[in-house]
């Protein structure tokens, strides 16, 4: 099953799509798996794989944390990426949900890279620094520093590792938009578009969602 996004401009699709494709690259199975729908050459959304579970709550990171650490620390391990990616809501009650296993997946990085959450542009992320990182521990988002705030020295050692997951040769910057600006885009990492026609939704077109 999938469900599709279908944001306020292809520049947001674009973005999203970039954004959630260099996370299942860095996180596997426990990333969204997207595809980015097109139509008349432009993307107009972004179809995602389904998952089945629960809202990540402060009881279950408790349990977590007694039952089940290495589960917790498999999702800590990705705040650099969120970081990098300048999600800043990453830990959302929404955008993390937990499978029958234990498995803490992301689901959502629509606040990524120039947009925030709900699309409007960002005016504060600079790709040069990972500012994100100061306001995941200073609070700014409570659920964030709730999620990370007694990661140990280790664990931060290693979700920095994370981001060198992905080489140079499998990001290049290249023209997204007419101001020649927000130039993230992904070279080697594959890429499968859905053109659908108009009228017509990727309900509509599920063999093409594979």
């Amino acid at each position: 099953t999938w469900y599709l996004k279908t944001p306020k401009n292809q520049e947001w699709a674009a973005n999203e799509f970039i954004a959630s494709t260099i996370l299942h690259r860095l996180t596997g199975l426990r990333g969204p798996n997207v595809r980015l729908v097109v139509r008349d050459g432009k993307p107009i959304g972004i179809a995602s794989r389904w998952k089945k579970g629960v809202p990540l709550s402060s009881s279950i990171i408790k349990g977590l944390k007694r039952n089940n650490p290495q589960k917790l620390r498999e999702i800590r391990e990705t705040a650099f990426i969120h970081a990098w990616l300048g999600n800043r809501d990453w830990a959302a009650r929404q955008n993390l949900i937990v499978d029958k296993q234990g498995n803490i997946h992301s689901i959502d990085t629509g606040g990524s890279l120039n947009f925030r959450a709900l699309g409007a542009s960002k005016t504060d992320f600079d790709r040069g620094l990972l500012t994100e990182m100061i306001s995941f521990l200073d609070g700014t988002n409570p659920a964030i520093k709730g999620l990370i705030d007694d990661m140990t020295p280790n664990e931060f050692f290693y979700a920095i590792q994370k981001i060198y997951q992905l080489s140079n040769k499998e990001i290049r910057l290249a023209q997204i938009n007419t101001n020649k600006s927000n130039q993230w885009v992904l070279e080697k990492i594959y890429i499968h578009k859905i053109e659908i026609p108009d009228e017509s939704s990727v309900l509509e077109n599920a063999e093409m969602v594979k």
